[in-house]
């Protein structure tokens, strides 16, 4: 999903520290923060600076990123640095972000794109009434609805929801190109899940959220949060991820991918244009429209590839019904190597390694990926939480 991809050593630590928030009320005031982190006082009131100081990048206040370098280079306490270290890398991701992810959206669109795009926005309207049972249903609850993308079998459009001004996502199934398609059933199927999952199932900080689902006379559409920094493949295109950048965003999402393989979904189809950034650096997994459901056993009746070249493992391109959470953990290696060198690696590729400031971080991420990679799922990482162990020791 694009909001949809074409379906494409600083000395290490025995033990990772573990992520601290803030437990009490911190001042929001920064230069008491930098003070008190300055000041030398006990490590659980600069932890709480610390943690504080996270909270206030999420909420778009303006961090002093050569201040926070000076505190992390003299600070003495390891808990406390890491603390600081993940606010200079969280400030490093915002400035990546900065560049306004919607302009490419500006373009003035010819006489017969708006009038191809008109179409569609009034059958949506059309669509979202039918569901509520009143005419006018969506422009009461909609406005501003703009075509931002299209993606597969899907139009997908940007709207603002009048009852909280919240810009949201609606993305529509175009029934005329399924019926060029002889699974046209199975498509509206896969549709109706994706919304089912998002809306019922799959509530968690790392997957985008789905707001409202609707169908009427085989007709469908979801509503979905929008993630204002675009994808992560437009991020990384030409610009591979610092090792800190990618380390925390690779974290955020093995933990996605952990949660959803606890609730019995198979994604089956990772890669950098399903992972959208929102405005706080924080990456979503997105596009369940291919997801295996392991408590739903309709979708193991037929036999069908699935997934995204060059990221889908060998054994889910021969039969995807057989997917299973190494397959995830393959194109998670996929996508790991693109964050880090900008470049697919294409299937059937010689392995080129990935090139980092230090060898044994280089090393160590190398093997981390092919592993992810290997041909046959028994020498891949058996579960996520192997890996993100792994992962979590280097560097």
């Amino acid at each position: 999903m694009e909001q949809e991809r074409s379906t494409r050593l600083v000395g290490s630590i025995s033990k990772p520290a573990e992520k601290y928030t803030a437990s009490n009320p911190v001042t929001s005031d920064l230069s008491a923060l930098y003070e008190i982190l300055r000041s030398g006082q006990d490590v659980k009131t600069r932890l709480d600076a610390a943690a504080y100081l996270l909270k206030l990048i999420d909420e778009d206040r303006e961090i002093d990123g050569e201040t926070i370098t000076v505190l992390y280079n003299s600070e003495k306490d390891i808990a406390v640095a890491t603390a600081l270290k993940r606010v200079l890398n969280k400030i490093r991701i915002r400035r990546k972000l900065s560049k306004d992810p919607t302009a490419s959206f500006d373009r003035k669109l010819s006489p017969e794109e708006t009038l191809k795009v008109q179409k569609e926005i009034d059958r949506l309207r059309s669509l979202y009434d039918k569901v509520n049972g009143q005419k006018g249903a969506f422009d009461q609850k909609y406005h501003r609805l703009e075509k931002i993308g299209e993606g597969g079998m899907a139009g997908i459009f940007r709207a603002i929801r009048h009852q909280d001004n919240q810009i949201v996502v609606i993305k529509f199934l175009l029934l005329e190109k399924l019926s060029r398609f002889a699974e046209k059933d199975r498509l509206i199927s896969r549709f109706r899940r994706e919304g089912e999952l998002l809306i019922k199932r799959l509530q968690h900080p790392g997957i985008i959220e789905g707001y409202e689902y609707g169908e009427a006379d085989g007709e469908h559409f979801i509503v979905l949060e929008y993630m204002a920094g675009g994808s992560l493949e437009k991020m990384i295109a030409g610009k591979p991820l610092d090792f800190p950048i990618f380390k925390e965003m690779a974290l955020q999402l093995c933990d996605a991918v952990r949660y959803i393989h606890g609730q019995g979904i198979i994604h089956r189809d990772i890669n950098p244009g399903n992972v959208l950034i929102a405005n706080s650096s924080h990456l979503k997994l997105a596009d369940f429209g291919l997801a295996k459901d392991k408590k739903d056993a309709r979708i193991s009746r037929f036999s069908y590839s699935a997934g995204t070249d060059d990221f889908a493992s060998p054994q889910q391109l021969a039969d995807a019904r057989n997917a299973d959470e190494r397959d995830d953990i393959f194109s998670l290696g996929k996508t790991f190597y693109e964050m880090l060198t900008s470049r697919i690696l294409k299937d059937g590729e010689i392995y080129r390694p990935v090139a980092l400031d230090d060898k044994s971080c280089s090393d160590a991420v190398n093997a981390l990926i092919l592993k992810c990679i290997a041909h046959k799922r028994e020498d891949r990482w058996q579960d996520i939480d192997d890996l993100e162990e792994a992962l979590k020791r280097i560097g």
